[in-house]
Order: structure tokens, then sequence, then C-alpha cells
């Protein structure tokens, strides 16, 4: 594509909400596994997204993210209100460098620490918000997704 030309997708424009977010680690490894998990094993054909270093990681109450947490539930609030979100997926994902590197997680205990901080995450919202639902994302060396 030559510089300046505008890119036009084939793809059509659905214009009806599905009333669903994610939120997820922008790690760009993993994008086409969240999509796996979210269109089939939880049936969502299209859905807000919300992706960023570590995910929901931040909604787990971090004093070293606490600005990053503010930043995610005034986005989060935004989705909520505007585009009637009735469901907010979080999802975490194995070897997240957000952890090791941001919050220095031990790679030992990190599924269990994730698993924790995604259960703090469904609990961070107000009570009269969409329940979040928790989700994870495990690479496995086949480089097939299993969903729990």
């Amino acid at each position: 594509m030559a510089e300046g030309d505008v890119f036009a997708s084939t793809v059509p424009y659905q214009p009806q909400r599905v009333e669903a977010a994610a939120v997820y680690c922008s790690d760009g490894r993993i994008g086409e596994q969240i999509d796996d998990l979210l269109h089939h094993a939880l049936e969502l054909p299209r859905y807000d997204r919300l992706a960023i270093p570590g995910g929901p990681a931040c909604l787990a109450g971090y004093f070293a993210v606490y600005r990053d947490r503010e930043t995610v539930v005034g986005q989060l609030e935004f989705l909520i209100n505007v585009h009637r979100l009735q469901r907010v997926v979080l999802i975490a994902h194995e070897d997240c460098a957000f952890y090791t590197e941001r919050l220095d997680a031990s790679p030992l205990g990190l599924d269990k620490r994730q698993r924790e901080d995604l259960r703090q995450g469904c609990r961070a919202g107000p009570p009269d918000r969409p329940a979040a639902r928790r989700g994870r994302v495990l690479r496995t060396p086949g480089g097939r997704s299993d969903h729990l």
C-alpha cells in the first residue's frame, strides 16, 4: 500500500453492539488465542477490547499500578455506560512479562497469583455494574489454546 493511500476493509461493518468487553494483555503473541477463547468458548461474535500491558492485573489493587487502575476503570465505566455492556471478561495469560517485570513476581507462583488477581479484578467494580467473568488463556507447546 502506497503512503497516503486509504485502506478500505472488505469486512462488513456490524452496527449492533454485543454488550460485552474483554480486558486482556496487549502481548501480540496471544491475540489469536484471545479471539479464539472469546469467539468459540464464550460465544461472543464481537466485543469491545481493552488491551493493555498486564491486562486486568491493574485491577487487583497493586500500589505500583494504581494509576493504571484508575485509567482502566475509567475506560470500563465509559464502555459500560455508553455501549451498555452487560458482560466484562477478564483474561490473563501465562508468562506475562508485566507480572515479572513491572510487579516483580516470581514465575514459580505466577499462575496462582494471576488466578487470585482475576478474582480480585472481578470484585473491583461497583456492585451495580455488569458481572465480570474470569477467563484464562494457556499457550501450549503445540500452539493450540486451552480454555478454563
